[in-house]
C-alpha cells in the first residue's frame, strides 16, 4: 500500500484551503472561452442579428415572404420610377391589412431600408488571383463568358453565366475543348450553380464575383486531382 508522504498532503490541503477561500472571496478565475466552432459561430451571428433588428417590420417581411423572396423583394426594387412592382405592392398590402404593419411604398426609400439586409454576391479582384490561374478572357453580358487555363496539373476551363444560373468546365485532355465538356469523369470536370434573386441576373454577374466561383471551382478541381494522385 502506497502512503503518500506527508509534505505531498500538506501542499495539498494548502492548495485546496487557499482556492475555497479564493471563491468565497470572489476571486474567481476567468472563465475559459467556449470553443471556436462553426456551431458557436452561427449561434453568435444569430444573436448579433437579433441585436441588430431594430425594426420588427423587417423580420415581419421577411417571415411572410420567406427568405429567398425577401431577397428578390429587395432585388428587384425598381431603379427609376415611382412606383413598386405590382407583387411588391401586394405584398405589401397583406402585411398591411392583416397585421397592421406599414412599408413606405416609394422604392428609394424602402431601397434604403431593406437594402442593407441583401447579402452582397462573393467577389475577388484581378490582383487576388492565384498565381496558378491564367484568366486569358473574361467579360461580355448575356451571356459573362472566360477561358484560360491552370498549372499543376495543366488543363483548359470555360466559365458561362448567363440568366438565372452559371457553369464552369474543365478538361484536362489537350485533344478536348473545355466548351465541349458536359460531366465530370475522369479528365473533366463540370459543374453547374444557380445564381441571383431576379430574372436574368447571372446574365450579367460583376466580373469580380464570376472571378470568384471560376477560383472556388477551380481550386476544389485540382486539389481533387493533386489528392487523386
Amino acid at each position: 500500500m502506497l502512503v503518500p508522504h506527508c509534505g505531498a498532503l500538506s501542499a495539498f490541503a494548502a492548495a485546496i484551503v487557499a482556492a475555497w477561500t479564493s471563491i468565497h472571496q470572489g476571486h474567481l478565475p476567468a472563465p475559459r472561452p467556449a470553443p471556436f466552432t462553426m456551431a458557436g459561430i452561427r449561434t453568435r451571428a444569430k444573436g448579433a442579428m437579433r441585436e441588430s433588428s431594430v425594426d420588427p417590420r423587417i423580420e415581419a417581411l421577411r417571415a411572410q415572404l420567406g427568405t429567398t423572396r425577401f431577397f428578390r423583394f429587395i432585388a428587384s426594387m425598381p431603379v427609376r420610377g415611382e412606383r413598386l412592382h405590382f407583387w411588391q405592392s401586394r405584398e405589401s398590402d397583406i402585411l398591411e391589412e392583416r397585421d397592421g404593419i406599414a412599408f413606405p411604398r416609394d422604392p428609394a426609400a424602402l431601397t434604403t431600408l431593406l437594402g442593407p439586409f441583401l447579402p452582397a454576391h462573393p467577389s475577388l479582384p484581378a490582383d487576388r488571383l492565384p498565381a496558378w490561374v491564367v484568366l486569358e478572357e473574361l467579360g461580355g453580358g448575356a451571356p459573362v463568358q472566360a477561358v484560360g487555363r491552370i498549372t499543376g496539373p495543366h488543363a483548359r476551363f470555360y466559365f458561362r453565366a448567363r440568366h438565372d444560373s452559371w457553369s464552369i468546365s474543365i478538361s484536362a485532355d489537350p485533344e478536348v475543348d473545355p466548351v465541349d465538356v458536359g460531366g465530370t469523369e475522369g479528365a473533366y470536370f463540370y459543374h453547374e450553380e444557380d445564381f441571383g434573386y431576379v430574372a436574368d441576373e447571372a446574365s450579367y454577374m460583376p466580373l469580380d464575383t464570376a472571378r470568384f466561383f471560376i477560383v472556388r471551382e477551380l481550386s476544389r478541381w485540382r486539389e481533387s486531382r493533386v489528392d487523386g494522385g
